[in-house]
């Protein structure tokens, strides 16, 4: 339990499936966090585990999705990353073509920022996407031979995942795209002069398991 005066650890014995327990505290809490730290023994919910590159590897069907306007040039390199991944079953579409029907039935990989309006996935704090440069944490990338590689949650559907290639240039596109297997465990990656600059795992910050009080 979390206050403004500082953080409380508490114990709770639980038998069966459920437990009533009861928590005092002599100042208004603002987080209550049930196994914060995922300590216990567990079936997680889908949004208390991070998306990563091998959510991508492991799904059963992906539309791997370009700007119409890039389409044709773009084609070798989707290509290259869906080989590289080992999707099982793939569909390279323009983005054009893309309806909300798809978002349930099939993991998104998308290939460049997307024309017509945001991503459909919510943005993690920290990250900013831009057609000619991104920033990540803090840092600015905007040299040809920058490239950008997330996976994040569906903002459509929960147990989906949603993906985004972006190299700023195509100079290096088809061999980062190669690499990006190597990183299964990761939410996000960077490349430089198709170098591995940072890479991390985005933050669970919506679970069941945490109630937030609101501020008076």
């Amino acid at each position: 339990m979390s206050a403004p005066s500082g953080q409380r650890d508490s114990k709770v014995l639980v038998r069966g499936t459920e437990a009533t327990f009861q928590l005092s505290s002599q100042v208004r809490p603002s987080r209550l966090a049930v196994d914060p730290e995922c300590d216990v023994m567990r079936i997680l919910y889908p949004s208390e585990i991070p998306p990563s590159v091998n959510s991508l590897k492991g799904s059963s069907s992906v539309l791997v999705v370009l700007p119409k306007a890039s389409f044709s040039k773009g084609k070798q390199v989707a290509g290259s990353l869906a080989e590289s991944l080992s999707l099982k079953k793939f569909r390279i579409i323009p983005e054009d073509e893309l309806k909300t029907g798809n978002l349930k039935e099939n993991d998104i990989l998308l290939v460049g920022v997307p024309e017509n309006g945001p991503p459909p996935f919510k943005m993690p704090e920290g990250l900013t996407l831009q057609r000619h440069r991104f920033n990540v944490n803090g840092r600015d990338y905007d040299r040809p031979s920058d490239s950008f590689f997330g996976v994040f949650r569906s903002s459509d559907h929960e147990k989906r995942v949603v993906a985004l290639f972006q190299p700023l240039s195509e100079k290096h596109a088809d061999e980062v795209a190669r690499k990006i297997t190597h990183y299964g465990s990761y939410s996000y990656l960077v490349f430089r002069e198709a170098r591995n600059e940072a890479k991390g795992t985005w933050p669970v910050t919506d679970s069941p398991l945490v109630h937030e009080w609101e501020e008076e």
